[in-house]
């Protein structure tokens, strides 16, 4: 359960008032804990070099793709003239692919904060503007 830091104290109902691991207004001493829970921490790596290995990665993802595609292009240009073949098999599948192989990659390399659900969210007013 978190708390918002806001001006007023807020209790909980189910602490219990001789628990010294957390007073109100700030996180109970469980969820700090939670975080040290874990025998090792993930290397950090600065977004650059997730960026490069991403890029790299999929660089080489689109190499490889093109390479078993030789055959297709090669079956392509017996119908088409080769420089539309080659188009062809680059806008169906290896731009898509290479795309792909950049958002799964990042995707696996990329270490997101844990999301927190807040108990007490603030009041939202919403004004739409509407014609009668």
């Amino acid at each position: 359960m978190l708390w918002l830091r806001t001006g007023r104290e807020r209790r909980d109902p189910e602490q219990n008032e001789a628990d010294p691991r957390s007073t109100p207004g700030q996180e109970p001493a469980g969820l700090r804990q939670s975080a040290n829970l874990r025998p090792f921490r993930r290397l950090y790596f600065p977004v650059w070099f997730k960026l490069a290995a991403a890029i790299s990665f999929s660089s080489l993802w689109a190499v490889t793709c093109f390479n078993i595609s030789l055959p297709w292009i090669r079956d392509l240009s017996a119908i088409f003239p080769s420089g539309l073949a080659i188009l062809i098999v680059f806008g169906v599948a290896l731009i898509p692919g290479w795309a792909n192989a950049f958002l799964v990659f990042g995707l696996l390399i990329d270490h997101r904060p844990v999301y927190r659900h807040h108990e007490f969210l603030p009041a939202v007013s919403v004004l739409v503007a509407a014609y009668n």
